[in-house]
């Protein structure tokens, strides 16, 4: 499962993390449907061995969607 998910390192509070995040492309124009950017979402984040996505507070896992995301489209371009 991992192996379809996008993979980024990080630094959070000075501890390296591996985090695991699904990409959702942006959604345009479908219908009456609103449209929806392209975003991140958490999946993993292994300190070590050790998953903590479920410890961190959640501003900490927004900023890492969105450091994620901005990775992402730079290494699509």
């Amino acid at each position: 499962m991992l192996e379809d998910l996008y993979r980024f390192k990080c630094e959070v509070e000075g501890v390296t993390l591996v985090c695991f995040l699904e990409h959702e492309p942006a959604e345009f124009n479908h219908g009456e449907a609103p449209d929806f950017p392209a975003c991140m979402n958490l999946v993993n984040a292994f300190c070590g061995d050790i998953d903590i996505a479920h410890l961190l507070m959640q501003s900490i896992a927004d900023h890492i969607c969105e450091e994620a995301l901005v990775m992402f489209n730079s290494e699509s371009e």
